[in-house]
């Protein structure tokens, strides 16, 4: 099973798993009206408070990309030597 089954599934899991966790990290946006407290909830209030509308989403966009650029190239890398064909 370790040598045959495990290594085809991960070849179909990997793609999948890379669309989730960057979904996750985009749409915890979406928590905020629920529980409150995330980056978006928190640039909202901020740039509502001092009035830098322009600049805090961009570092706010900034943030977000630099959570999901790493992690699409790592499981990009993941694909690559697992041998998912893109």
């Amino acid at each position: 099973m370790r040598y045959i089954i495990l290594p085809q599934a991960k070849r179909i899991i990997l793609p999948n798993i890379a669309n989730q966790s960057v979904s996750l990290i985009k749409n915890t946006s979406v928590l905020a009206m629920i529980a409150g407290g995330d980056l978006m909830y928190r640039a909202d209030s901020w740039s509502g408070m001092n009035m830098y509308y322009g600049p805090t989403y961009l570092v706010t966009g900034l943030l977000y990309w630099l959570m999901c650029f790493p992690l699409t190239k790592y499981i990009k890398h993941l694909e690559k030597t697992a041998g998912v064909k893109s």
